[in-house]
């Protein structure tokens, strides 16, 4: 066996050691459990990148392709170096528009490289739905302006991509942005700026598995290890050789980082891209034993520090470095960010930042759906019909269940899967954020309270009256009336009635969670809804109705006998309806339909629980 694939088998053995040392440090409860693990974590990271710059050196021996830089271009931190070693580089895709659908992206390789990775065995080609393009339209625009900025020699705005649980922020923050700027590069842009630079560098970070526990020092040295670590993958040798200080000192953990950022090539935008970014401010103090049932809490002073860190690296860092970050915990990242000192720049404000679209309508769900069961044709069991009608009428959320459905044996059906995805995957992520938000915020209560009045769509809630987290976070979802605000966002909605009670308290546990949902029934009312509003104007006569109806029966696999739909038949053959004041309806059933859609949406949105009220 050759030194380049022993290296190549000693690196893939310390990811798979990393991996399973990072669960057990996740799942410790005693802290010198959780220290020992760390260290040995730092030490094996320390260790894998040390052979990738032995593969990367050995690579570049061998003539495979290194990029020449002067001496004085080195020194300065200019040089990529090889473009060699640390394994295959990570595939270069960009956008294809589909020619009949606008909405529909497809993600196609940039090289001979890249197209012979996705032409591999169980790569299947990844789509993105974008309606009317909007999403790809400020993902360039950010582009456009991080271009002007780097060419006036000014910091570049950081991007925050801002969405829900199961939006799909990831997805956008590690393929659809860099495809979108591959693109860009590609077709020559707007502008002609960017003639003159080299392709850019994209560095992906998961803060996820960082340590939390060793103040903000142990914290920015594990961020540190990661940022080298993606260096190295992406053959950016002067980058990846960045000292780590071995104090844990939090201002000699500053400017290491710091130093990495010189050390990246300054003749191109370098994109880091940051997951799991609410972790900056989940740093934790470990408690006495006696109170192990509480785990930790926030290590405050540390948490006002990382504040300050995170807004210097975001807001001061060279003109070559553009960041772009999202979590899984949006509340806790914009807690933070909306009571960060605000000298020089308030951060809460000097930013850019993409809502992802919260729903979209049944036609884009559509669309996905049937590029999902083209990726799933082969799969054993195949996708039931039926888990289309049962996911929330999300993109993201839908391609996840889809995916559960493949790997996940604990539901034989799609009802099954989706209430075991609420109960066990979106609530309590939504739960534990909100808890540990709510420490951030301060009056729980009064904050709990606000939320479920921004619920209720015949109230709301004063513009103004949100803390700006809140406001940051939901500001997107909601819609404007008479001064008030009203949540947009059906989901979360449900999800927020189930964890809280309405005196404004959290729930305790995931357990004592009241009954989540009747999904069937929810999920028809939907589908009533959607229906009507696709084929509204159509609705003239009784005999749409039994149509809609019908088609609305086929599609959820309704059986004959269900005893709503037996009902709802039966009265739409009536050619009067009374309400119970007593006045007369509109005889024309499409006018009817829109008052009857008007309360499906506000009974969802208030999830009442309409099991004690079928026939």
């Amino acid at each position: 066996m050759e030194e380049k694939e022993k290296l190549e088998m000693i690196i893939r053995d310390l990811e798979a050691e990393i991996r399973v040392w990072s669960a057990k440090a996740e799942s410790a409860e005693d802290t010198a459990d959780k220290n020992f693990y760390r260290e040995l974590l730092l030490s094996l990271r320390k260790e894998k990148l040390m052979r990738l710059e032995m593969l990367g050196a050995r690579g570049s021996a061998a003539g495979l392709g290194v990029e020449s830089t002067t001496g004085s271009d080195l020194a300065a931190g200019l040089g990529v170096g090889s473009t060699a070693g640390a394994g295959p580089p990570a595939r270069k895709l960009r956008l294809r528009q589909d020619l009949q659908n606008q909405d529909l992206f497809f993600f196609e390789p940039m090289d001979a490289i890249s197209a012979a990775a996705v032409a591999s065995p169980g790569v299947t080609s990844t789509f993105f739905l974008d309606p009317k393009g909007r999403q790809t339209d400020e993902l360039k625009n950010w582009l456009r302006l991080a271009e002007q900025l780097y060419h006036e020699g000014k910091p570049i705005l950081p991007l925050f991509i801002n969405g829900l649980v199961k939006s799909g922020k990831s997805f956008i923050l590690n393929e659809v942005l860099p495809a979108v700027v591959n693109t860009y590069y590609c077709s020559g842009g707007s502008s002609q700026q960017h003639a003159s630079m080299a392709q850019p560098n994209f560095l992906r970070v998961n803060c996820l598995p960082c340590n939390r526990i060793s103040g903000s020092g142990g914290f920015l040295m594990d961020f540190l290890v990661k940022l080298k670590e993606s260096a190295a993958e992406q053959q950016l040798s002067a980058a990846a050789s960045t000292p780590v200080p071995s104090d844990r000192f939090t201002l000699n953990m500053l400017a290491a980082i710091q130093d990495f950022m010189q050390r990246l090539p300054r003749d191109r935008l370098n994109f880091l891209l940051i997951d799991e970014a609410q972790s900056f401010y989940l740093l934790r103090r470990p408690v006495s034993n006696d109170c192990p049932q509480h785990g930790s809490t926030l290590d405050m002073d540390a948490v006002l520090q990382m504040r300050v860190i995170l807004k210097e690296l975001l807001l001061d860092s060279p003109r070559w470095v553009a960041w772009a970050i999202t979590g899984s915990s949006m509340a806790m990242l914009w807690a933070n960010v909306a009571v960060t000192p605000p000298n020089g720049f308030a951060l809460i404000m000097h930013h850019r930042q993409l809502n992802l679209d919260h729903k979209v309508s049944m036609g884009v769900v559509q669309v996905a759906w049937e590029q999902l069961k083209a990726q799933a044709a082969t799969w054993d069991p195949a996708l039931p019909n039926e888990l289309f009608w049962q996911s929330p009428p999300q993109i993201a959320m839908l391609a996840y269940l889809c995916q559960e459905w493949r790997y996940r044996r604990t539901a034989s059906t799609a009802v099954e899967l989706v209430e075991q995805t609420m109960t066990q995957k979106l609530i309590p992520e939504v739960l534990a954020d909100l808890r540990i938000v709510l420490q951030v915020l301060g009056k729980p209560i009064d904050q709990l309270r606000t939320l479920r009045e921004l619920l209720d769509p015949a109230a709301g809630v004063e513009a103004g009256k949100l803390a700006p987290a809140f406001e940051a976070l939901l500001g997107s979802f909601t819609t404007k009336r008479a001064g008030r605000l009203y949540l947009d966002n059906p989901l979360f909605a449900r999800v927020i009635h189930a964890v809280t009670t309405e005196s404004g308290e959290l729930v305790e546990s995931i357990n004592t969670v009241q009954q989540w949902n009747s999904p069937t029934m929810f999920r028809e009312l939907i589908v009533l809804g959607e229906r009507c509003k696709e084929r509204g104007k159509l609705y003239q006569s009784f005999k749409d109705l039994h149509i809609l109806l019908e088609d609305m029966a086929s599609a959820l696999a309704l059986t004959p006998d269900r005893s709503w739909i037996t009902a709802a038949t039966a009265r739409a053959a009536r050619p009067t309806s009374r309400k119970i004041t007593g006045h007369k309806l509109s005889r024309t059933p499409r006018l009817g339909f829109a008052g009857f859609t008007c309360c499906c949406a506000m009974s969802f949105a208030m999830a009442i629980s309409w099991s004690s009220r079928r026939p």
